[in-house]
């Protein structure tokens, strides 16, 4: 994870390095809502196994080499 300063320097490049205004008075503010949503252990997602019959279960896959059909 990039350190608060890192992700403070990438919003204002991406903004243009603004030397006034709302971007660059609130990047700092941007910045440290980015860390906290990395350092907040309760939103990482945990791993789910699939259950047998749900889309996330991998089905066989039938290979056709050939038309059934002729016109």
């Amino acid at each position: 994870m990039a350190s608060r300063t890192d992700i403070e320097q990438a919003i204002l490049d991406v903004a243009g390095n603004p030397v006034s205004g709302v971007i660059r008075e609130m990047a700092g503010a941007f910045a440290d809502a980015i860390v906290a949503l990395d350092e907040d252990p309760a939103d990482t997602p945990k791993r789910v196994s699939p259950v047998q019959g749900t889309v996330q279960q991998r089905e066989k896959e039938t290979r056709v080499l050939g038309a059934v059909e002729q016109r």
